[in-house]
């Protein structure tokens, strides 16, 4: 059974989920709401395996908040519960990922969270752990979610808050907040990275990383930051050519593959930078009445926000016509 289709809806400004209503995001489908979600006396958020909501206001609950397996909620305000709501439950699976960006205020009592000792990093029961409940990492949606990361908490922000590593290369983390009396940072598990004790961050190795931020003026001494997620990029072209010689006149194609949608861009003996869209995985670049030797160079490749800088050469050689000699008759 394949899986289901993918569905992205975008509701700009408020929702509400009236009493006793549930609001269902499908198997692999998006929501996202531009103002506050609310969720009335009695109603559900249901979030089902591998869908997404994003809320860039707050989240208001007065009951409940289910997420399945590897469901994500990321919240750009707060998460409250207003005075005489009961008690709220949030049902999150382990595998899961609830993101609350603002702070946790819940006017009934704590919420409910089950046992989250084993969530990564480990929280507590009453899912306020460093005013995010984190189960697991954040993924780049291209939804820019990732904008409210970095600048809706200057205390906590890190930038970016995702990047993906080309071969043999670096990203550089940032804490937003740039002047505080020191730092510290730390591997997903919470492990201080030695000698990394700075504003920035360089990381060569993918991973989620966060800092503690160490400042006298600061509610909690450290702050724990929001956190950045760094991936090895699957972004790739390679060139497959037939590189036997040819004759001079003859039309000469380099296969360039790769990942599907990415743009290449490459010279063609040397010349101005081209570009070509590898639609399928896949794209023909071709060189018609070719005279002299074909150099094809890859420059580089990119996919959306990605970039990587490729150096990848093919050569067909182009061989002279050979001298046509006088037919005489006898």
């Amino acid at each position: 059974m394949g899986a289901s289709a993918q569905t992205k809806t975008v509701i700009e400004g408020d929702l509400i989920v009236e009493t006793n209503k549930t609001r269902v995001i499908a198997e692999n489908d998006t929501l996202i709401v531009t103002g506050t979600l609310e969720l009335k006396q009695g109603a559900i958020l249901t979030i089902e395996a591998n869908a997404v909501c994003i809320i860039y206001g707050d989240l208001i609950v007065k009951n409940s908040v289910n997420l399945s397996v590897g469901a994500k909620l990321i919240v750009g305000g707060n998460l409250e519960a207003p005075s005489g709501s009961g008690k709220v439950e949030l049902d999150v699976d382990p595998a899961a990922a609830f993101y609350i960006l603002g702070t946790v205020s819940d006017n009934s009592g704590d919420f409910n969270c089950g046992n989250t000792s084993n969530y990564d990093p480990p929280g507590d029961n009453t899912c306020n752990y460093g005013d995010i409940i984190s189960l697991e990492d954040n993924e780049n949606d291209s939804t820019g979610i990732y904008d409210l990361f970095v600048l809706g908490d200057t205390q906590k922000g890190v930038t970016p808050v995702y990047s993906e590593l080309c071969a043999e290369s670096s990203v550089i983390l940032s804490a937003v907040y740039t002047s505080a009396d020191s730092y510290q940072w730390c591997d997903s598990t919470g492990t201080p990275i030695q000698a990394e004790t700075g504003v920035d961050f360089e990381v060569s190795e993918p991973g989620e990383y966060f800092v503690k931020i160490y400042d006298s003026t600061f509610e909690q001494n450290p702050t724990i930051s929001h956190r950045a997620k760094v991936v090895g990029t699957s972004l790739a072209v390679d060139i497959v050519a037939d590189n036997d010689p040819v004759c001079s006149g003859s039309t000469i194609e380099f296969t360039l593959a790769g990942t599907e949608g990415a743009t290449v861009f490459y010279t063609i003996n040397g010349g101005s930078t081209q570009s070509i869209v590898l639609a399928d995985g896949t794209a023909i670049v071709s060189v018609l009445n070719a005279q002299t030797d074909q150099i094809v160079n890859i420059i580089s490749v990119q996919s959306g926000p990605v970039s990587c800088d490729i150096n990848l050469l093919s050569t067909v050689t182009v061989n002279p016509l050979p001298n046509t000699g006088q037919i005489i008759p006898d």
